[in-house]
Formats: C-alpha cells, sequence, structure tokens
C-alpha cells in the first residue's frame, strides 16, 4: 500500500508540475516546445557569419549603423511579435524565458558568435523612467536575465534614457531619427571595450545609433553589437 501511495505522489507530481508550450498549450518541458520552434521563421545566421549587416536587404532598410554587429533572431512577425507584445503590455514575463531561450539556441551556441569576455558589457535598452514605473519592469532587460549571462557582464546603469520619447511604430525614418536624438545619457563609468546593447526589437536602428551616439562620445574606440529578438524590416523572407 505505501509503494502503491508512494506512487501515486510521485505521478501527482509529475503531472501537476508539466508545464505547457505557451503557443500550442501541449506537454512540453520548455515554454516553447520542439514542434512550435521548429516552425518559427527564423533567420539564417550561419550564411551571413552571425552578422545580418553583412546582408544588403537589410543593411539598406536601416539608419547608417554606428555599430559593426547586428544579431536577431527572427523576423518581427508572429508569432515572435506576439510574444514580445505580451512581454512589454500584458505582463507575460513568462515569455522572456521563452525568447532567451530561443535566442541562446539559435543565436548564441554557435562559435562564430562573439564570445563574452572580461572585456564586455551587455547594456539591456533603458527605458525612460515614467515609461518604467507604469510597465514594473524593463522587457529588455527581463530577456537578457534569462540568457545564463553572469550578471558581472550586465551594466544596466551604465545609461539611461533621459528624456520621454514617442513610440516608433508609426513615424517616419526622418520622424525616428529627430525622436530618439539625445534621447540618452551615460551615468555610470564605461570601462570596457567591447559593448553589445540587447533590444526586444528593432526596426530602423535609430534607437539603437542614439545609443551608440552616447556611448562613443565616452569613447570612440568601442566594438558595439546590437542583439534583439525581433527586426522588422520593409522586406519579406521566406526562411525557416
Amino acid at each position: 500500500m505505501n509503494f502503491l501511495l508512494d506512487r501515486l505522489r510521485r505521478l501527482t507530481h509529475i503531472c501537476l508540475s508539466q508545464q505547457q508550450c505557451i503557443l500550442c498549450r501541449q506537454s512540453s518541458s520548455k515554454p516553447i516546445c520542439h514542434y512550435c520552434r521548429d516552425d518559427i521563421n527564423l533567420f539564417d545566421l550561419k550564411s551571413c557569419h552571425y552578422n545580418l549587416l553583412n546582408r544588403q536587404n537589410i543593411y539598406s532598410h536601416l539608419e547608417p549603423p554606428r555599430y559593426q554587429k547586428l544579431l536577431a533572431l527572427a523576423p518581427y512577425q508572429w508569432p515572435i511579435s506576439s510574444l514580445i507584445s505580451q512581454l512589454k503590455f500584458g505582463n507575460r514575463l513568462v515569455n522572456a524565458k521563452a525568447l532567451a531561450d530561443l535566442f541562446i539556441w539559435h543565436c548564441m551556441t554557435e562559435a562564430e558568435t562573439s564570445p563574452i569576455t572580461d572585456n564586455s558589457i551587455i547594456i539591456p535598452m533603458p527605458l525612460h523612467q515614467s515609461r518604467l514605473r507604469h510597465r514594473k519592469y524593463n522587457q529588455s532587460l527581463e530577456i537578457v536575465r534569462q540568457l545564463n549571462i553572469s550578471k558581472l557582464y550586465w551594466q544596466k546603469e551604465t545609461c539611461q534614457r533621459k528624456r520621454q520619447t514617442d513610440p516608433q511604430t508609426e513615424l517616419s525614418a526622418k520622424q525616428r531619427r529627430s525622436n530618439v536624438k539625445d534621447a540618452f545619457s551615460l551615468t555610470g563609468q564605461l570601462d570596457k571595450n567591447h559593448v553589445i546593447i540587447f533590444d526586444d526589437v528593432v526596426t530602423t536602428g535609430a534607437t539603437v545609433n542614439s545609443l551608440c551616439k552616447t556611448l562613443l562620445s565616452a569613447n570612440p574606440n568601442l566594438t558595439i553589437e546590437v542583439w534583439c529578438v525581433g527586426l522588422t524590416l520593409g522586406y519579406h523572407t521566406d526562411e525557416k
């Protein structure tokens, strides 16, 4: 009898602890099951040596970059767009884990991905304090928290968004540049030479360029990479 009760407890524990895929709701050991993961339209990073700036159809739609490398998980379309939107506006923090798992699996497991060394720092894209108070968290920082990278490399206090900016979504390229001009300021010591800016979504790169300008004013010799989850560009892709 005790043996049967023990078996029942074990089975109950397994059933209760079994999580579901946040996309298809089937049982899964990961936030996104491997079936759904394999259906997501991801960038072919190997073909561009893990730098999307090497692809002309992407480079031509960006503001002239002040950074040397662009690494993105996927085009900003469903389900990536939905997962990011739910994270930002729906308090779905579980999505940060799901997106980080995808980013690790697809973007950080190959030898061509730049190593993070003692000379590196990761700066999650800052939010203005008013937006942070309203949202209660920075979605870019929440994804970085899940990347299995030591906190020693995070520099969330290095800079701040000193000016509240309008959402970039409906703005023209010229308006985007004006909207984020001088939006950032340094608040800490920048004593590394390799900076990785992590953002949830990059569209034209105007926001990251503005942050790069601020960082380069403190150290013109910086090597800057931009890592993001979604990339919104005016072209169609059939990549898997």
